[in-house]
């Protein structure tokens, strides 16, 4: 890789690294005690609603959720209520493999800044590292690291 490159691609990765920072500044003003999670894992549940022929607006007012959740991929949830919400839509679409569904419509990109810092991450090891360092922006409440006590 030559010297420009190199300059522009650490350029991208500190500019990352400044936005997730920014990310956990605003995060720390919305700290609950129940472990929430971001509702980008869970942003395809109205389109999977949509596909499997019902209205999601009516689901989600079932679970006690406002639609308005899924405006920001950022936005966080309970475990319990993002939970609450998958029961729902399985016993509102009648498809027990709701869950699948969702998990299959994931990727890096789902997990926002975190996702795009690891799949520009220079080497796997860095990508886990940064995996690792940043994880408690995607979740918070959970154990993210397996070899944690």
């Amino acid at each position: 890789m030559d010297a420009f490159r190199q300059d522009l691609y650490e350029s991208r990765i500190a500019s990352t690294q400044r936005q997730v920072d920014e990310v956990i500044q605003h995060r720390k003003s919305q700290v609950s005690q129940e472990g929430t999670v971001r509702i980008g894992t869970a942003l395809a549940i109205p389109a999977i609603l949509r596909d499997l022929g019902v209205d999601p607006t009516e689901v989600l007012t079932e679970a006690g959720l406002d639609s308005k959740l899924f405006d920001d991929p950022d936005n966080v949830i309970s475990y319990t209520s993002r939970g609450h919400l998958i029961e729902v839509c399985v016993a509102t679409t009648g498809c027990r493999h709701f869950g699948l569904l969702l998990g299959q419509q994931g990727g890096l990109s789902s997990l926002g800044l975190i996702g795009y810092l690891v799949q520009h991450s220079s080497d796997v090891a860095s990508a886990l590292r940064n995996l690792r360092r940043y994880s408690h922006l995607h979740v918070q409440g959970g154990v993210s690291d397996p070899y944690a006590g």
